[in-house]
């Protein structure tokens, strides 16, 4: 019986690109929270990063995004 480890058969697909890619996402990820945005949950399965005060509410440019967003993906 000729059995086959599939595990040490399957090649990773992340390219050099994607990681590159990934390091430019946190690099302007970490900036913009720097900046005072912050990452708010909209729904079970949404969390956006929009700008807000020194309270950590929303701004209302945050609020718009928010909105668009939610229009977008039709969520109420």
């Amino acid at each position: 019986m000729n059995e086959t480890n599939w595990s040490s058969t399957i090649k990773s697909t992340v390219t050099e690109s994607d990681k590159k890619g990934l390091e430019v996402a946190k690099k302007y990820e970490k900036k913009k929270i720097k900046e005072g945005w912050r990452w708010i949950k909209v729904n079970e399965r949404l969390k956006m990063l929009v700008p807000c005060d020194k309270h950590g509410n929303p701004t209302k440019e945050g609020l718009e995004k928010i909105e668009r967003q939610k229009s977008r993906l039709n969520i109420k």
